[in-house]
């Protein structure tokens, strides 16, 4: 990670501008007083334009030492109030329990399970119970995801109790790939049977009117992966030339 970063000059972002995330963020921390972490920062201006848009309560966390030094320096004067920690987010024992209205993870946690194995899910799981740990009561966890199968297998397991609910991103730039926010409020009980989660979207990824509820971790899964299918047909529709005809299969 340190030779990625030392490779970019400028802010590499996950899945979408600030732009891209900013209505669901702000529909998401009710209040410009939050106290919000952001774990896997790295050197996105995420936090930067959260904290110019009046969220100063911000802490950013990344296990890399060379880029936080380097957030710390471009934000010290012009952001004094922003905190920026070495930290692992598997493991946040120097941060005080239920400190945070906030978490959000752009990205991190699809970094985190490069690969579905015994150790990446291990490692989740000790992520989300430090989430679990950090938040307030009625603490919102924000996970901003591709949502491959085996990663939101293992948040539904995990987060089993909590109140889900699921948005698209619809990022500006053109892109085959569709990431998803996920947002989960806390609860006491962590250890209900049943899951389920209100979808924002259609099984085409189109805004709905109302929140639909679906239950059941086949049935969430399977809305997932028909949203991204038809997104990428989508994608591939907008790279033809005017005038080109080609049977697509939907």
């Amino acid at each position: 990670w340190n030779e990625f970063f030392s490779k970019r000059s400028k802010a590499f972002e996950w899945y979408g501008e600030y732009s891209d995330v900013k209505q669901i963020l702000s529909q998401t921390l009710l209040q410009k007083s939050n106290e919000i972490l952001i774990v896997g920062c790295g050197n996105s201006q995420l936090s930067v334009k959260l904290y110019d848009d009046g969220y100063l309560n911000i802490t950013n966390i990344d296990f890399e030492k060379s880029v936080i030094i380097s957030m710390l320096k471009a934000n010290l004067r012009s952001r004094p109030n922003m905190k920026w920690r070495v930290m692992d987010m598997t493991n946040m024992k120097n941060l005080a329990d239920s400190s945070f209205d906030a978490i959000i993870d752009k990205g991190a946690l699809d970094a985190l399970m490069s690969e579905d194995t015994e150790k990446t899910r291990n490692l989740c799981s000790k992520y989300l119970k430090e989430a679990y740990r950090l938040l307030k009561p009625n603490g919102r966890l924000i996970i901003i995801t591709l949502a491959q199968d085996f990663i939101f297998k293992a948040i539904l397991q995990r987060l089993s109790g909590w109140d889900i609910s699921i948005q698209t991103v619809e990022a500006n730039k053109l892109s085959p790939y569709l990431p998803f926010c996920i947002i989960a409020k806390k609860h006491l009980k962590i250890n209900e049977e049943d899951v389920n989660v209100d979808f924002m979207f259609d099984v085409g990824g189109c805004t709905l009117e109302k929140e639909e509820k679906v239950s059941g971790q086949d049935s969430i899964i399977e809305r997932l992966t028909s949203s991204q299918a038809s997104h990428k047909k989508r994608f591939e529709l907008s790279m033809h030339s005017p005038g080109r005809f080609e049977e697509l299969h939907f």
